[in-house]
């Protein structure tokens, strides 16, 4: 990841492999894509329908149940978009988009969902950053709050009491770039065998 400011060495625009593309391929991505544009519209539609619910100033319950039903429609259209990325990736191609965000936004997303994602088990979930770390970095947001939610679900499904913690630390730090390590800790029984 590249701090906001700086000029990346190398390229880091979008890879892509093009000249390996089949007509089967094609014809996956197109069915894909038709289905993740049908579903994302749905997914808006009660993101927009909760908002302005939400806006009315409901009280403690209802606007706890909303805020749970907008997380779960911005989960569902996530979940399509793992989709179509994975179907991407078996085909051999996988695009990398390095922007500018905020950490501190992204912390505070992934604990908004993750709470949802606990389901009521009483869970907690604890976030953590480095001080010192810039809050404004150039990297593919949406492939990292993909693989942090996916670690989250894990840990959640394997946890049934105790916290549920998320850190982030600076492992090298250079003029241009930094390194950051994540870590998804929990408090549970740990993967058996068979997972």
């Amino acid at each position: 990841m590249s701090k906001q400011g700086d000029q990346p060495q190398n390229d880091r625009s979008p890879t892509h492999c093009d000249d390996q593309i089949t007509p089967s391929d094609q014809a996956v991505d197109a069915s894909l894509a038709d289905m993740h544009h049908e579903i994302r519209n749905e997914a808006q539609i009660i993101i927009g329908v909760t908002d302005q619910i939400l806006a009315g100033q409901p009280d403690h319950r209802l606007s706890h149940q909303m805020t749970a039903l907008r997380h779960s429609a911005e989960n569902l259209s996530r979940h399509v978009n793992d989709l179509l990325d994975q179907a991407r990736m078996a085909s051999g191609r996988f695009d990398i988009s390095p922007l500018p965000f905020r950490l501190d936004e992204l912390l505070t997303q992934l604990q908004a969902t993750g709470l949802v994602m606990t389901g009521g088990k009483g869970l907690a979930l604890e976030m953590w950053a480095d001080d010192g770390l810039p809050q404004t970095i150039i990297g593919d947001a949406r492939r990292l709050r993909q693989v942090l939610l996916n670690l989250i679900g894990n840990a959640i499904a394997h946890t049934d009491h105790g916290q549920i913690s998320i850190t982030v630390t600076a492992q090298d730090i250079a003029t241009d770039a930094i390194t950051l390590c994540w870590s998804v800790r929990d408090t549970g029984v740990g993967l058996g065998d068979q997972d």
